[in-house]
């Protein structure tokens, strides 16, 4: 009985001889082509005394209407009720380069460029961590580049009139005497690969 068990483990292993040892490999892959940079904006009014965050416009018109501007007679400047944010999120897998450019807020009683303050931020959607200040006049050719941002953080710029507090180097209130009528200038937002 024993000589016929030897036997029959010879057998079963002379029988199936690669099942122990066998291994084999079987390859595995996938291209990633360029994605050539673009973005999307997402536009937020804010009310300036709650910062309450508004209608979130993600559509084509955008714009950044403050609105009739109110007296603040105490201090003798015109502020605004609302602030807004602009969300840019850049698609790319590879470098690239975001340049702010504008044309200036004209209108009767000349030009509103050093009284809205521009702050660039890199943010999470909970914490941002300021890149620059600065007033709409000085904003123009602003521009940031992929490394500026860590993983899971995108482009905000925050637009606000200036209102004797907080200001941006530069920016300052527009005076309760300016002359009335309506006042229009543009962002301009474009990304490039570099």
């Amino acid at each position: 009985m024993k000589y016929l068990l030897a036997t029959l483990s010879v057998m079963i292993l002379v029988a199936f001889p690669c099942l122990a040892n066998d291994a084999q490999n079987i390859g595995i892959q996938a291209s990633v082509g360029e994605i050539n940079p673009a973005f999307n904006i997402a536009v937020t009014p804010v009310n300036a005394a709650t910062d309450t965050w508004g209608t979130t416009d993600e559509t084509e018109p955008y714009n950044m209407d403050f609105g009739e501007l109110t007296a603040d007679t105490v201090n003798n400047i015109l502020v605004a009720d609302t602030y807004y944010a602009v969300g840019v999120g850049i698609v790319s897998n590879i470098p690239w380069t975001f340049t702010h450019t504008t044309s200036s807020i004209t209108g009767p009683g000349g030009n509103l460029d050093d009284n809205v303050n521009v702050s660039f931020v890199s943010t999470d959607g909970n914490s941002d961590a300021s890149l620059d200040e600065v007033s709409f006049a000085n904003s123009g050719g602003k521009s940031y580049i992929d490394t500026n941002f860590s993983a899971g953080r995108w482009l905000r710029i925050y637009y606000g009139i200036a209102s004797g507090e907080g200001d941006a180097p530069g920016a300052e209130p527009i005076p309760i005497d300016q002359p009335t009528g309506t006042y229009s200038g543009t962002v301009h937002l474009s990304v490039t690969a570099r």
